[in-house]
């Protein structure tokens, strides 16, 4: 089996497929698809972003950063030092 891999975009029900994909009719073709996560953030509407700002909104308490303590510090682990 020979894995391709391309970028396109899905309009009008349809995928784009390079021209220099060379396929012949009724040729079989395992097809994965796989989400692009990171253009559907840049494309998130102003809706969207409202709506995470709401979801953490008030997630830190009232005496942040006055509540850290040392319990919640990592503890330093020794260096040797280089030569």
């Amino acid at each position: 089996m020979q894995a391709f891999e391309f970028n396109s975009r899905f309009e009008h029900g349809q995928i784009t497929l390079p021209k220099t994909l060379h396929l012949t009719e009724g040729q079989s073709v395992r097809v994965l698809i796989l989400l692009d996560e990171m253009a559907a953030e840049k494309g998130a509407s102003q809706d969207d972003a409202k709506s995470v700002w709401e979801r953490t909104a008030g997630t830190l308490s009232d005496d942040f950063p006055d509540e850290i303590t040392d319990d919640d510090l990592g503890i330093d682990t020794p260096r040797h030092e280089l030569d």
